[in-house]
């Protein structure tokens, strides 16, 4: 009886995990889209706004990396971070002033 063994090995070859957040200009009450590349996504990421509490605390990107979430009304900046990637931060526009 022989025996025959195969190992395969497959590496993907990914950059540097980034997130990227749009518009450059966000404004409270509008949409922010959340973009996760060089990982595997989906990705679950976290969110904090300033002042807290008054929005999502975490979003998980769909397959192509993408996720979008309200802005809160009283939002002045946001942080995202998760998935290996340095955070990316962005200041909320008022629209009223």
């Amino acid at each position: 009886m022989k025996l025959l063994a195969a190992v395969v090995l497959s590496f993907t070859v990914m950059g540097n995990p980034t997130i990227s957040l749009t518009p450059d200009a966000p404004i409270q009450g509008g949409n922010l889209t959340i973009t996760y590349s060089g990982g595997t996504n989906p990705q679950t990421l976290t969110i904090e706004w300033v002042p807290t509490g008054s929005g999502p605390t975490s979003v998980t990107t769909d397959a192509n990396g993408v996720a979008t979430v309200k802005i809160p009304a009283d939002a002045e900046s946001v942080t995202v971070s998760g998935g290996g990637a340095p955070a990316a931060v962005a200041f909320i526009d008022d629209p009223s002033t």
